[in-house]
């Protein structure tokens, strides 16, 4: 488990690096909400920056929104690692999408 602290509110999603080589970097991920923890792995691809999940280990699936989350910062360290390699350690604290739906319009599920 990377952190103990459950978020009051919102959600908090942590992503560390485990190893990386030429193709892939595999990530260890933990999604935190009020209701619950769910951990999984990550492989994204060094080439194209395909992300594929784990299966999630916690109390059924962690929710969509937050998945949309550490998806896209899974994608940004993939944008950025050919000029700052693959980054370490990423955790942040998001809000839960107004309305039941995230900034770029997919539905919260």
């Amino acid at each position: 488990m990377l952190s103990s602290m459950q978020p009051e509110t919102g959600g908090r999603y942590s992503v560390r690096l485990r190893d990386h080589d030429e193709r892939h970097a595999r990530f260890e991920l933990e999604l935190a909400t009020p209701e619950g923890t769910w951990s999984a792995g990550a492989e994204v691809s060094a080439s194209e920056g395909l992300i594929q999940f784990s299966t999630w280990a916690g109390s059924g699936e962690p929710p969509a929104w937050l998945c949309h989350y550490t998806r896209a910062a899974l994608r940004a360290a993939w944008r950025q690692h050919r000029e700052q390699g693959w980054p370490r350690r990423v955790t942040r604290w998001r809000d839960v999408p107004a309305h039941g739906r995230m900034s770029d319009g997919a539905l919260d599920e």
